[in-house]
This record gives C-alpha cells, sequence and structure tokens, in this order.
C-alpha cells in the first residue's frame, strides 16, 4: 500500500512537472557581452563656447509661480521657475524646459523639485506641469495623446517673459521617454530633448527586463523566474493594456533634435547600456542623425539621486551637465565625449517577452482559480444542505444518507486543503518576495525557506492525491469482487466528490503553471 501511494504520488509529481513545463514559456534571456567603456569617467560636458553666456547652478534666485495650462478639454496647474537678475526681473533669452513625468501622478508641486529648481538657478526657465489623469489610468494610457497635452506646456513656456522661444526643449524621466520623442517628432522645432532613465524598449519588455533584475539581487531560486514570461506576456486580466507593446523607436528614428540620454549606474530597472545604443542607433537611422549625448552617474538611482547625509539627493553633478549642456547649444550638442561617466553593467538584453501558449489570457487564469476554489466550496455546501434537509424537513425520511467509500472522505478532504493551502502558501510568498525586490532587499529565510515550504505544501497536495486515486482503486475493487461497495453513494456524495476532484486539478494545473511542480529545488 505504501508502496503504491509513494508510486502514484511520484507519478501525479511528474505528470504536473510536465503539465507546467508545456503550459507555457520558459526564461532565458540572453547575457550582455559587448558592453559599453565611457571615453572618461568625467561627465563635464564639452564644446562650451569660451563667449557663450552659461550660468552655474545655484547662481541666480529663483521666482516660482503657478500657471494655468489649457488642454484639450482640461485644464492643468504647473509651477513655472524663473531665474532672475540683479534687478528683480527675469533674465532675458534664456532657454527653457518642460518637464514629462514618469508612471504615477505626477503633481508640479512634488515632482522634479530638485531638478527644475537647480536648472533655473543656473539660468534655464522651467516648467513642470501636472500629469493630466482624467485620461490616465494603470489599464489605460496614451502616449500620443498625452505627448499632446504636453505640447502645450511647450507652446506656454515659449510664451514666457524672458524665454526664448527658439531654444525650448523638453525633459523625460522613465515612462516620460516614451512621450518625449513623439513629442520633438510632431513638432520638429522643439530644441532638445533630455532623455532620463529612458527605456526605450516597449512597456512590456521593460517591465520583464526590471522583474528579472529586481528578482536576481533577491536572491530567488532559479524556478521562479519561469514566471515572468507567464505573468508579463499574458494578456492582463480585464483586458487593455494596449500601452504594454508601445514601440518609441519609429519616433526616435524621426528624431531632429539633439538628445541627451542619461542613467544612473546603480538602476537595475533599465537597460542603461541597450537603451543607450538603440537612441544612437535609431537617431542615426535616416542618415541625418540627431547628435546623441551620453552620461552615465554613480552609485545614481532612477531619479539619478544617491545617498546625501542619510537622504536620497540628486547627483551633484548632473544638475551642472544638464544646465551646460542645454545653455552650451550648439556647441554642446555633438561635443565630445559622446559617452562618459561611470561604467555601466548590463547583465541582460531586454528582449521581447515570450507569449504564454495555452494560458495567454489572463482571465482564463484568473476564472481557473475563482472556478477552482469554488468547485472546493461546492461540494461540501451541497452535502451540508443536504443533511440539514434531511433532519429539519425529512424527520421521518428513511431515504439512506449519502456517502463516500471508506477513508475517501479524509482524502478528498485532504487533496482540497492541500491546493488552497498551496495557492495561498505561493501568493503570499510572491508578495513577500515582490516587497524585498521592490525595497531591493534579501532576506534567504523568505526567499529560499519560503519557496521550500510552497513546494512542500504541493507535494503534500500530491501525496493527498494518491491517496483519493488509491481509495478509488480499492473500492472498485471491492465491488468487482463481489461486494456492495460506491465511491460515492447518493447525489450529494457524487457531487462532493466530482467538484472535489474538479476544483483540485484547475488549482493543481495552476499551480503547475506558475513553476510550484517545477523539477529542481
Amino acid at each position: 500500500m505504501v508502496f503504491r501511494t509513494i508510486a502514484t504520488t511520484a507519478a501525479i509529481l511528474v505528470g504536473l512537472a510536465l503539465t507546467g513545463a508545456v503550459a507555457g514559456p520558459q526564461w532565458d534571456p540572453v547575457p550582455v557581452t559587448d558592453h559599453l567603456v565611457p571615453a572618461t569617467t568625467d561627465t563635464t560636458i564639452g564644446g562650451v563656447d569660451p563667449d557663450a553666456d552659461i550660468g552655474t547652478v545655484g547662481e541666480f534666485e529663483v521666482r516660482e509661480t503657478t500657471v494655468t495650462i489649457p488642454l484639450d478639454g482640461a485644464v492643468v496647474q504647473g509651477l513655472l521657475r524663473q531665474p532672475l537678475g540683479e534687478d528683480g526681473a527675469p533674465l532675458h533669452d534664456r532657454p527653457g524646459v518642460v518637464y514629462v513625468h514618469g508612471a504615477g501622478t505626477g503633481k508640479s508641486t512634488v515632482a522634479f523639485i530638485e531638478s527644475a529648481t537647480a536648472l533655473a538657478s543656473a539660468g534655464v526657465v522651467t516648467l513642470v506641469p501636472d500629469k493630466r489623469l482624467d485620461t490616465y489610468t494603470t489599464r489605460d494610457r496614451d502616449y500620443v495623446a498625452m505627448a499632446g497635452d504636453y505640447e502645450r506646456s511647450v507652446q506656454l513656456l515659449r510664451t514666457v517673459d524672458g524665454v526664448d522661444p527658439d531654444e525650448v526643449g523638453v525633459y523625460g524621466e522613465s515612462e516620460g521617454t516614451w512621450i518625449v520623442p513623439v513629442m520633438q517628432a510632431q513638432d520638429p522645432t522643439i530644441a532638445f530633448t533630455i532623455l532620463v532613465s529612458a527605456p526605450v524598449v516597449p512597456p512590456r519588455q521593460q517591465a520583464a527586463f526590471a522583474v528579472d533584475s529586481y528578482l536576481r539581487n533577491t536572491g530567488v531560486p532559479e524556478q521562479v523566474f519561469r514566471a515572468i514570461p507567464r505573468a508579463v506576456g499574458m494578456q492582463l486580466p480585464g483586458g487593455g493594456f494596449q500601452y504594454a507593446d508601445f514601440d518609441v523607436r519609429p519616433w526616435l528614428e524621426k528624431q531632429t533634435a539633439p538628445v541627451l540620454v542619461v542613467y544612473g549606474t546603480a538602476d537595475p530597472s533599465m537597460p542603461i547600456e541597450q537603451g543607450a545604443r538603440q537612441v544612437i542607433a535609431d537617431t542615426s537611422v535616416n542618415g541625418d542623425q540627431a547628435p546623441v549625448t551620453v552620461r552615465y552617474y554613480q552609485g545614481a538611482n532612477h531619479g539619478i539621486n544617491v545617498p546625501q547625509d542619510g537622504e536620497m539627493h540628486l547627483h551633484p553633478d548632473f544638475a551642472r551637465d544638464v544646465a551646460t549642456w542645454v545653455q552650451g547649444m550648439p556647441g554642446t550638442a555633438a561635443a565630445p565625449p559622446r559617452i562618459a561617466g561611470d561604467t555601466p553593467n548590463q547583465l541582460y538584453l531586454a528582449s521581447a517577452v515570450p507569449q504564454p501558449r495555452w494560458w495567454g489570457n489572463g482571465d482564463i487564469v484568473v476564472g481557473a482559480v475563482i472556478v477552482g476554489i469554488g468547485l472546493l466550496v461546492l461540494g461540501p455546501l451541497v452535502w451540508s444542505a443536504h443533511a440539514l434537509v434531511r433532519r429539519v424537513v425529512l424527520r421521518r425520511s428513511t431515504t439512506t444518507a449519502p456517502r463516500l467509500a471508506r477513508g475517501l472522505r479524509s482524502s478528498l478532504l485532504g487533496l482540497g486543503l492541500g491546493t488552497v493551502a498551496t495557492m495561498a502558501a505561493l501568493v503570499f510568498y510572491l508578495l513577500s518576495v515582490a516587497r524585498l525586490a521592490l525595497d531591493y532587499q534579501r532576506d534567504d529565510l523568505v526567499v529560499q525557506g519560503g519557496w521550500i515550504v510552497v513546494r512542500l505544501l504541493g507535494v503534500a497536495t500530491a501525496v493527498a492525491g494518491a491517496l483519493v486515486i488509491r481509495r478509488v482503486a480499492d473500492a472498485r475493487a471491492e465491488r468487482r469482487g463481489g461486494a456492495d461497495v460506491a465511491v460515492a453513494r447518493g447525489w450529494p456524495a457524487v457531487v462532493t466528490f466530482w467538484a472535489t476532484l474538479a476544483g483540485a486539478l484547475l488549482l493543481l494545473c495552476t499551480l503547475a503553471y506558475w513553476g510550484v511542480y517545477q523539477l529542481g529545488i
């Protein structure tokens, strides 16, 4: 009996492992072998005309003014920062910069404070608009339409007293760098663009790259990585998210203005080498190359911030370099060195994310879990309701009470509870790993120990499944021998039996899909 149970359990585990292997794509990122080598560690911008009127960070007082920016069908506020002369009046003929937000709410009062203030104190007029949120949600966003909204800020800044309308450019960070190239392609009079922490690749590829990087830093087992293409590559539940495959490269190919590309080498979420290479390649595809300058800042994170006095602040050289590059046009646009700063080290390429074959629709994945749990609950509910009716309504009924074969009830209970417990443990584990990954922390007890617990629960559930199979086989053998035995007697027992099996099977397949039964530890 024990040997047969072990053999059946092994067969179930192998079957689930094979199911998980063929149910979706594997994850095999391509290593970066040809690394960028900056010409110098000094990020200082070259090509400055000695006679050019270039201010330095902190040189001028800054006036902050709230402005109203009319959009198509909406109105947003913005924060204008102007450098002031000794007479307290705005400086004249100054370049201007409009800021384009990354992901999130993007309020002008809290975003880009250090950067926009530093540039203004160096002589560049800056405008940080609020992000338009009535057309921006997690599920739906349109980068081309957003470019049109931010263009209104460019038009407004060109009319501000003291701004040279021919020297207004755009600064985008993270998600905003998918928008900025669209703006410059649609408005070639935009004088320059600044791309800070630019993904360049489509959002889906960037998300997979970031998750891979965070998980590697967290130290998760190799089996967990298989969840990346299965989660990121699927059609997310509820539909929408079309922007996940937005390709900015056709817009980069239309760039005509100088581009400054900036990364922090401590930013694990961006393909910092691949992105720079791609911008350089795309902006030159039509032969009339838009000059590109690339700078890497040592120890800087996604927002080009570094630790200072126990807090995170803008890298001290960043605002200096941006202010020089902007004010030194046209000499600084293509001045050597093109690539300078800290040496980047991107481990893997951000590539196209494999699409799940069977469970590529997130509604199916979520639906399978909901239906599976519903079926596991259905059986006991039906049985309990029937028992209540027999006891209360049909007190004198002589009908035979439903029952399952000997030992089958406890085995089914173990199977049902095991699948639910394993699913709950997997969800809790993934949430715990996500928290560690986002905080860029390691905890081997959670990461390694938690995975072992999930796998052991999965094995225990498989044992319960093997016991169910053995109990059914024994009951059928006794029946063939002439005994009055049934696997399930009475319709409540039949419903409970089949609902539990179907629900457990759905959850087991889902667990296999997410790698719980993948071979290896």
